[in-house]
């Protein structure tokens, strides 16, 4: 997502410098995420926090959130990518018909997901 926001920018050359600050910022709101985890289940810590929370219904909710939030998020996530690719490859513009190209390809990673779940047992 940094290469639209920086290209959006007024000046470009505050760009690094917010970045590493908002890198910074999560990190810490990520690791005091990671901590109150363990401060709260101990080192019974599960390596996927949801799973902490046992059976219920509560603990599915969530994990279809999570789960619905993925799937519909993965293509704006991917969108950086797709811009340097068909930059790089298709002479420095973009395709038309990407948008429909971006739903295809997130339904097919879905279909292999949901598969691939079958082989674990």
């Amino acid at each position: 997502m940094a290469l639209p926001l920086e290209a959006k920018m007024k000046d470009r050359s505050k760009f690094g410098r917010i970045l590493c600050v908002t890198m910074i910022f999560i990190a810490a709101m990520y690791g005091g995420f990671g901590a109150m985890g363990y401060f709260a289940f101990g080192q019974n810590t599960q390596d996927i926090i949801t799973t902490n929370m046992g059976d219920g219904l509560l603990s599915t909710v969530v994990q279809l959130g999570l789960c619905i939030n993925l799937f519909f998020t993965f293509s704006l996530m991917m969108n950086p990518v797709y811009e340097v690719f068909e930059r790089r490859f298709w002479g420095g513009r973009l395709l038309v018909f990407g948008g429909e190209q971006h739903l295809l390809l997130t339904g097919l990673r879905f279909t292999c997901t949901l598969s691939f779940s079958n082989f674990q047992g």
